[in-house]
């Protein structure tokens, strides 16, 4: 059943995730017992006075066999998909999951493939965003495209991160 957003309001991000994310990860086989929805995991860091700050949570954590394997941030369908992308990135990073997602279900299917990476390899934000700017212009069917990066930038790994995005929805069979 589709969750209907209050009177003259934007469709949130629970109705993104009531909507579209959850019948998603259902329709693929993931079992609510393999998902944990809004995994906190740490206290917040100690501040004075025997306070806490913000505690540090995740939209989804997937795992199976006591291994965490991906992180899915969802926004609402109003925010750019990538917003909290940085965010699930350090996140990642400190829970050791190899695949992020971050969605506001309106994103492209190019953008649905996660980047190939290797022995703790993690993009930068300026890569990410070269990748994404070029698989959009591709989905949205533009015939040429142009990058202009610095010497050091990493224009190999983000050609290779296109290419594999590219192979893996088999784009040269559309």
């Amino acid at each position: 059943m589709l969750r209907k957003p209050a009177a003259n309001t934007a469709p949130s991000e629970a109705d993104t995730r009531a909507n579209f994310i959850d019948p998603a990860l259902a329709l693929v086989g993931w079992d609510s017992s393999q998902i944990l929805l809004e995994y906190y995991f740490t206290d917040g860091r100690k501040l004075a006075g025997n306070q806490r700050g913000t505690r540090c949570f995740v939209d989804y954590l997937l795992y199976k066999n006591n291994q965490h394997l991906a992180i899915i941030e969802v926004k609402k369908q109003s925010a750019h998909p990538t917003q909290g992308l940085q965010q699930a990135i350090d996140y990642a990073n400190k829970l050791s999951v190899r695949f992020i997602y971050s969605t506001n279900d309106l994103g492209r299917e190019l953008r649905n493939i996660p980047f190939h990476l290797e022995a703790g390899m993690q993009p930068r934000y300026y890569q990410e965003l070269a990748v994404h700017a070029a698989t959009d212009a591709i989905g949205s069917g533009k015939d040429r495209g142009l990058l202009t990066l610095a010497t050091g930038t990493g224009k190999t790994f983000i050609a290779f991160q296109i290419v594999h995005k590219l192979f893996q929805l088999r784009w040269n069979l559309h």
